[in-house]
């Protein structure tokens, strides 16, 4: 008989425990391993994607969007503003708020990273079928609505 505390009892709770963190910190290094001969992490060129394609600009948009506290975005924000990546600018609606835009230098860096991306990606996806990285799309938006996190 197993105790309370066993490893499919917990497994059962942690929903993901091992599969999502893990496979989230293995895909995040090679990107970052990746995207390093351009200056980029992978969270700065995620980044760099949600103000593009206008997904989010603000941090707290970001943090939400890549799962990140806000005290981590705007650190992020502050290395690519250096760079001359991104601007920040005060939302004139509403001054506390900081708004967040793509420069022309940062879509160059975008360019560069995508097809860099690209190349981890297809060999993360090796050996998965379209059915099997379906399904996997669809375990995670039940969670993620389950737990009243949609897109």
């Amino acid at each position: 008989m197993k105790g309370p505390n066993s490893k499919t009892d917990l497994d059962q709770v942690f929903v993901g425990r091992l599969l999502l963190g893990r496979v989230t910190g293995v895909l995040i290094q090679a990107h970052d391993r990746a995207l390093a001969s351009i200056g980029l992490t992978a969270h700065q060129g995620s980044m760099l994607l949600n103000c593009a394609r206008q997904e989010g600009n603000t941090p707290a948009e970001l943090a939400a969007l890549n799962g990140l506290y806000v005290s981590t975005i705007t650190r992020m924000v502050d290395r690519l503003e250096k760079k001359g990546l991104l601007t920040r600018t005060r939302s004139e609606k509403d001054r506390r708020q900081v708004i967040l835009r793509i420069t022309p230098k940062g879509q160059a860096a975008l360019r560069k990273g995508i097809p860099i991306a690209r190349r981890v990606a297809l060999d993360a996806w090796r050996g998965v079928t379209k059915q099997e990285r379906n399904a996997l799309r669809s375990i995670v938006d039940k969670i993620l609505g389950n737990l009243g996190h949609t897109q």
